[in-house]
């Protein structure tokens, strides 16, 4: 009998740590966001203080949402530099 209600706690266990989410999952913080974007963590640091790059200051690391990540990665050009302009004319 304690052995099923031992298995019967795991189980229970298991299905409520699987249904909870962690709530920084949504998050990276600035070395894993620099590796997604593929520049250097001290580049993505510039990026977060000039406002480009939208993250939260938590317990001294900076978090970045994974969403808001992914849709500036695809307007972000790498390149340094000036970029091309092209006229209308």
């Amino acid at each position: 009998m304690y052995a099923t209600i031992t298995h019967a706690f795991k189980q229970i266990s298991v299905e409520s740590a699987v249904m909870v989410a962690q709530p920084f999952d949504d998050y990276l913080d600035l070395v894993d966001a620099a590796r997604v974007l593929n520049i250097h963590p001290q580049s993505l640091r510039r990026l977060i203080k000039q406002k480009k790059v939208p993250a939260v200051l938590f317990a001294g690391k900076y978090l970045i949402e994974r969403d808001k990540l992914q849709m500036f990665k695809s307007n972000y050009d790498p390149r340094p530099g000036r970029k091309a302009f092209r006229r209308l004319l």
